[in-house]
């Protein structure tokens, strides 16, 4: 879970009040104080929609690594990522092989990537287009939608250029936000 700490340093990086902050999360100013002075031991439901909120607006939350717990700003858009469940864990026929081909046609543009990862209670498998590679998600089996986030989860990469971690900044699954 985030800490106090990092809620503070998240408003401030993102240049939002109080208030603002509490209407972007739907919880009261009041919370938001409570949760930033670590006046109270806040409630799960709050510090989760403060942190949904605070990563719409670009923020990632980084865990205790030794060197400490953090927060910075993703640093691609956040605007034109795109994500797709399919109920089948393993299935990439649909997706995969097609993507591949576009990829390989277009001769690997570099700021097109697909990842996947498999949902926390791996009945489905998640899919993430980089936002080049969202612009051909019609191309593609699957009800695609904006993602959120996308730094947040270990993601593998499934087709891109080996750089794509660093370039998206995209956590790997060795590199996992848990």
């Amino acid at each position: 879970m985030i800490s106090s700490a990092q809620v503070k340093a998240a408003r401030a990086l993102v240049g939002l009040t109080q208030k603002q902050l509490a209407e972007a999360a739907r919880v009261s100013e009041i919370s938001v104080k409570n949760v930033e002075g670590g006046a109270t031991d806040p409630r799960v439901s709050t510090l989760s929609a403060l942190r949904s909120a605070l990563e719409r607006a670009g923020v990632v939350f980084l865990p205790e690594n030794g060197g400490g717990a953090g927060v910075r700003l993703f640093k691609e858009n956040l605007i034109g990522w795109a994500q797709c469940e399919t109920p089948y864990p393993g299935d990439f026929r649909g997706i995969q092989e097609p993507f591949e081909a576009l990829f390989t046609a277009a001769r690997g543009p570099s700021d097109m990537a697909l990842f996947s990862r498999t949902s926390d209670g791996r009945e489905s498998e998640i899919f993430l287009l980089s936002p080049a590679a969202a612009k051909i998600r019609s191309a593609l089996a699957g009800r695609w939608g904006p993602a959120v986030t996308p730094s947040l989860f270990g993601w593998t990469l499934l087709v891109g250029n080996a750089d794509a971690y660093r370039r998206f900044g995209i956590h790997s699954p060795r590199m996992a936000i848990t």
